[in-house]
């Protein structure tokens, strides 16, 4: 009997969405209807926005996963802040998995 191992190519289950996106973590001194207290916001910077809401702060790397799923395409670059929700965890696994171009802005700068 011969042994296969499937190979996984997740980056190709999905098509190719050709533009930069930013995220940020955003927090909130109070909790919402739902006891959520942060949210996850992805943008391209042409007016397309999506904001997912959790209810801690270590749940925020699931984000990246959930913006796939809704947009039904995978982010060719992303751009983010130097946050560990948004650079390691669940988030770096799935930016692995899908081959994201992953780079982070500067620290402490406004831009």
């Amino acid at each position: 009997m011969i042994d296969r191992n499937k190979t996984k190519f997740y980056h190709l289950r999905f098509p190719e969405l050709r533009d930069k996106c930013y995220t940020k973590t955003m927090f909130s001194k109070i909790k919402s209807i739902n006891n959520n207290i942060c949210c996850q916001v992805f943008t391209n910077g042409k007016g397309d926005t999506h904001c997912y809401p959790y209810h801690r702060k270590a749940k925020v790397g699931g984000s990246l996963m959930d913006f796939i799923n809704d947009i039904g395409m995978v982010p060719n670059h992303i751009v983010t802040d130097n946050a560990k929700e948004a650079t390691l965890g669940e988030w770096k696994s799935t930016v692995d998995k899908f081959k994201i171009k992953h780079t982070m802005s500067e620290s402490y700068s406004q831009w």
